[in-house]
């Protein structure tokens, strides 16, 4: 299972799980059935936790607001959307990512 090797490799290194994480999530947007899958619900609750460790890293509020959404949880989804956007400004990939929500 991906988050347990990313955990050997360095349970300390966000940056490790985020990659496992995002690649269940683009793994479901690309799915035709919107995959709703155990992975992903397992992969979101690897970046909440990881939002409880590192708030201050957009990247993680964006991962979740991206899984939530495909969760079919739009308000979560906005909230972490601009929880990241608030951490920084700049992120287009927010802005886009809560622009689908909206529509």
């Amino acid at each position: 299972e991906w988050v347990v090797e990313a955990n050997r490799l360095d349970p300390n290194n966000p940056t490790q799980l985020m990659r496992g994480a995002e690649a269940i999530i683009n793994q479901a947007q690309r799915s035709s059935s919107g995959l709703s899958s155990p992975e992903l619900s397992k992969a979101h609750l690897l970046l909440l936790d990881l939002a409880q460790k590192y708030p201050h890293i957009p990247k993680i509020w964006y991962l979740s607001g991206k899984a939530m959404h495909l969760l079919h949880n739009r308000g979560s989804a906005k909230e972490a959307l601009e929880k990241a956007i608030a951490l920084n400004p700049f992120y287009a990939e927010g802005y886009l990512q809560l622009a689908q929500i909206a529509a």
